[in-house]
């Protein structure tokens, strides 16, 4: 679905839709506008996203008990699942938040009924799942005259791969223990073979790196570009804690089934977060899933590296050719294959089914040289 914020593509500008006024702080709009927001939805979004429903029911507000906010974003925020009829499940509250300006009320509709559409289609171990919606979806918005009508039931996930990285940061920053003779020639051995970093953390990032991987390998099977990867969006299971999960689907963009997934697409630019974004798409260009690939490349680099990319630079200077620097001692085939990643050309780009068998085996070969250390 193409979703530019412009006239020619349907969104609603200022001097055709009248902004919804807030009452009160408390998510409630004017009647009136509140209509009028989901009258403009419904002109502006397929029939098959308005009605997609989630497999695992829906829900009444009232029966549902909220408690803190965990996550606040530019559409709407996560608050945590005190207690829910029906389920003890441990989740999340998906919820929109007003917006004076109109354009950004009816694009954070989209948002949600976009994630809603998506979740309900994907069934994949390293993808959150949608444990339920309410009642009537963005409709309950124009009968309730509440923003916050309108939510999304979800896995909740303590802890992003951001916070990963700041403990592994955290990590790095501390004295080391003094290790045995055995420990430290082991451990030099290892960490020789894997350019310098522990060989544990290491193993540890290739796991996740290739769970991240494999989960966009099945969205692009899907036709679905995800559009929006970076650290912020990437959890972990609450169970589980090395089980990688993918988050926040409303940026994502779902494919016609007749097209080619190999060829470029007209479909909206600078979609996500500039930092992670692809050149094509920071430049308003057609693009297809490899747009993706791009984006991962970077999230690779940024978790071998603990560093931001472009953090000393500009956020868009991928846009003017700048692309992260490569330690020299890094592996050859891990190093080929990021530079192919973040390549202008997307032909020169790898499928993630090639990005994944690279870093599969250098799984296997970290591995391989612990028990030969050890």
């Amino acid at each position: 679905m193409e979703r530019r914020r412009s006239n020619d593509n349907g969104t609603l500008s200022q001097s055709k839709y009248r902004e919804p006024e807030l009452s009160n702080p408390d998510f409630e709009l004017d009647p009136r506008n509140a209509r009028r927001l989901i009258r403009a939805a419904e002109k502006t979004l397929p029939p098959a996203i308005l009605k997609a429903d989630a497999s695992s029911g829906s829900y009444r507000r009232q029966d549902i008990k909220v408690g803190k906010v965990l996550g606040v974003g530019g559409f709407g925020h996560v608050s945590e699942v005190l207690s829910m009829k029906g389920s003890n499940d441990m989740l999340v509250m998906k919820t929109l938040v007003p917006h004076k300006n109109a354009e950004h009320a009816l694009f954070a509709c989209h948002h949600i009924a976009m994630e809603k559409y998506i979740l309900s289609q994907l069934d994949h171990p390293n993808i959150i799942r949608l444990r339920g919606s309410n009642k009537g979806g963005l409709s309950a918005i124009a009968e309730t005259a509440r923003m916050d009508a309108c939510f999304l039931l979800l896995d909740r996930l303590p802890e992003t791969l951001s916070d990963r990285i700041e403990h592994w940061q955290r990590q790095q920053a501390k004295p080391k223990r003094r290790r045995s003779l055995t420990e430290s020639l082991s451990a030099l051995v290892i960490s020789r073979k894997s350019f310098a970093q522990d060989p544990d953390v290491f193993r540890e990032k290739l796991s996740i790196m290739i769970q991240i991987a494999a989960a966009l390998e099945y969205l692009h099977s899907k036709r679905i570009i995800l559009r929006d990867l970076k650290p912020d969006n990437v959890g972990f299971d609450m169970k589980e804690r090395r089980v990688v999960k993918l988050f926040d689907f409303g940026m994502a963009e779902p494919l016609p089934e007749n097209v080619d997934l190999e060829k470029t697409h007209d479909l909206a630019g600078r979609v996500g977060t500039t930092r992670y974004m692809a050149t094509e798409v920071l430049r308003e260009e057609p693009y297809n899933v490899k747009a993706d690939v791009f984006s991962f490349s970077l999230v690779v680099w940024e978790v071998l590296t603990l560093e931001r990319p472009h953090d000393r630079s500009s956020p868009d200077a991928s846009v003017f050719g700048e692309r992260p620097k490569i330690p020299k001692e890094w592996p050859s085939a891990l190093k080929r294959i990021l530079q192919r990643g973040w390549s202008d050309d997307l032909e020169t780009r790898p499928s993630m089914i090639e990005f994944r068998l690279v870093l599969e085996d250098l799984k296997r070969q970290a591995d391989e040289e612990s028990d030969d250390g050890f």
